[in-house]
This record gives C-alpha cells, sequence and structure tokens, in this order.
C-alpha cells in the first residue's frame, strides 16, 4: 500500500488516520515516513490525511541515514546513468536495510525526483520504465531481467512542469500533472484513433506529419524525449529551445490544433477520395464531349 501511494505521483500521497497499525500505508506512511520528517502532513479531510514530500533531506539524515544517502546520490549524480541494482545493494551491505526497506526507499526516491528521475531497462534502451506500482518496483530492483536497468536524474524546471500539465489537459489526461500521466493520456488517446489517422502521409501540412511521427514512437521513446524535444519540432523550434514564458502556449496551441487535425484523419481520408472521384468524373466528362464532338464533326463532314 505504502509503495504504491509514493510511485503513484498523479495523485497526493495520503493515508487514512482511523486505520489499524498493520496497515501498510499507517505502518510506513505516518510511523516511518511522517514520524521521521521525509513527508509531512499538509491537509486533513476526515480521516484522510494528505502529505508533501519534505525537500530538505537534512532534517531526517540522522534517523534515516540510508535515505538521505540514496537521495543524496542520486542528486549528486545529475546527467550520470547509476544502475538500480547496484545502487540497491550497495545500501543493503553497507547501511544493513533490509529489501523492504529499499522498496520502500527506492518508491521515495521516485516520489521525490518525480519527473527528473528517469528509469531504463538499460543505457541503450528507447523508452522510459513506468514505475507506477509495487510490483514494477520489485522488478526494477530485484528481477535478473533488469540487472542492466539504470536510472538518471535531470531536473525539470518549473516552467516545464506547467507546460506538461497543459499538455495533460490536451491529451484529455486529469489528475496532477506527471510524464507518466501525459504518457498514458497520449497512448489512451492514440490507440483509440483509426489507423489511417496515423499515416503521416496522409496530411499535406508538413507539421502535421511531424506531429504523427512523433507520436507514433510513445511506445519506443522516452516520453521526457518526445514532450520535451521532439514535440518542439511541431511548430519549427530547435530541440535546444528553451520552455519558458510565451514559448509554452505556443507549444500547446501549436499541439492542440495538430491533435485536431489527427483527429480528423478519417473525414480528411474520406474528402479526399470523394475529391478523387468528383475529378476522375469530371475527367471521363471532358472525355465523353470530346467524343460527342468528335462524332458530330465526323457525321457532318459525311
Amino acid at each position: 500500500d505504502a509503495v504504491d501511494r509514493l510511485l503513484d505521483i498523479s495523485q497526493a500521497i495520503s493515508f487514512h488516520n482511523d486505520y489499524g497499525n498493520d496497515r501498510g500505508d499507517i505502518k510506513y506512511l505516518k510511523n516511518l515516513l511522517v514520524q521521521n520528517g521525509v513527508i509531512y502532513v499538509n491537509n486533513t479531510q476526515g480521516a484522510l490525511e494528505f502529505c508533501l514530500v519534505e525537500k530538505d533531506i537534512d532534517k531526517y539524515k540522522a534517523q534515516l541515514p540510508a535515505l538521505h544517502d540514496m537521495i543524496k546520490e542520486v542528486h549528486d549524480a545529475e546527467g550520470n546513468e547509476l544502475n538500480v541494482q547496484k545502487f540497491i545493494k550497495k545500501y543493503i551491505d553497507e547501511y544493513g536495510i533490509g529489501y523492504n526497506a529499499a522498496l520502500l526507499y527506492m518508491a521515495m526516491i521516485k516520489r521525490y525526483f518525480a519527473d527528473s528521475l528517469t528509469i531504463v531497462k538499460d543505457v541503450v534502451a528507447v523508452g522510459s520504465i513506468n514505475v507506477n506500482n509495487m510490483d514494477i518496483l520489485k522488478a526494477v530492483v530485484m528481477s535478473p531481467d533488469y540487472i542492466n536497468c539504470v536510472m538518471k536524474y535531470e531536473p525539470i524546471t518549473e516552467e516545464e512542469a506547467k507546460y506538461i500539465e497543459r499538455l495533460i489537459d490536451v491529451f484529455g489526461g486529469s489528475g496532477t500533472g506527471n510524464l507518466d500521466l501525459l504518457q498514458q493520456s497520449i497512448k489512451k488517446w492514440y490507440s483509440e484513433l483509426d489507423s489511417i489517422c496515423k499515416a503521416s502521409d496522409l496530411y499535406d501540412d508538413e507539421a502535421t506529419s511531424i506531429f504523427v511521427r512523433i507520436c507514433n514512437k510513445i511506445d519506443s521513446t522516452s516520453i521526457r524525449e518526445i514532450c520535451l524535444f521532439d514535440f518542439k519540432e511541431v511548430i519549427g523550434l530547435e530541440r535546444d529551445t528553451l520552455i519558458y514564458g510565451t514559448i509554452i502556449d505556443d507549444l500547446v496551441e501549436g499541439i492542440s490544433k495538430q491533435k485536431s487535425v489527427v483527429d480528423n484523419g478519417y473525414f480528411i481520408v474520406r474528402k479526399k477520395i470523394a475529391e478523387g472521384i468528383s475529378s476522375l468524373f469530371g475527367v471521363l466528362q471532358r472525355i465523353l464531349r470530346l467524343l460527342k464532338n468528335h462524332l458530330k464533326n465526323g457525321l457532318r463532314n459525311w
């Protein structure tokens, strides 16, 4: 329960204060993380306590040194990959934490860094792993299939976070803005389209073709790469253009426009077919007129 609540960054961290101490959310969220200052209660609605993450990790360095040092190591390795299983083994060996604590701490690390932490199956893999529940996290931490799995911290700015939230609205998602939710929203929208809508050469506008080619990569490319870099090409921006101010408005407006075009891709095909048939009949009519005139002239001459 506690791990799943920490990993679901589309929802606020919460627990019921009237449950027994053996409940996961009470045992770990309240009695461990809240009491040691890792998270703190900022709102209460009846028996439901809502929490925020404490960003000053030094506040619990003495109580939970392993968690403190794990977060610090990930932060200090900014831009570099850390092998997840080697990382976990190091803290199990050096600090004596068990696998339950390791799983809880990894969930807390994911929550702490949120969209700024990317996890991929290996250093050459395309596309990130959406670690949003206990089963996936356990596989990443313990399974031989994920022995080469790495994580990387790359900060996301406040402006970029606002941009992500607005894109979630464009693609019909709801909840606290984050890249995982954006990826789910794009996938859901795109999977429900007719296959013909996903043909990039269907569209006359090159911007629409670019947008479709990007969406076609949603299962094979990191959502961070798509959102923060690829989508800029839809409105003709360089990939390294900073996302801030009116650029956010331009991006959201441009992507929303292209999404609307693709939503109507089926009707574009129908229109093209109708125009093609109309054009064909026009050609036939011209041929018939020529034949008729030719026949008239032939008869007249005869």
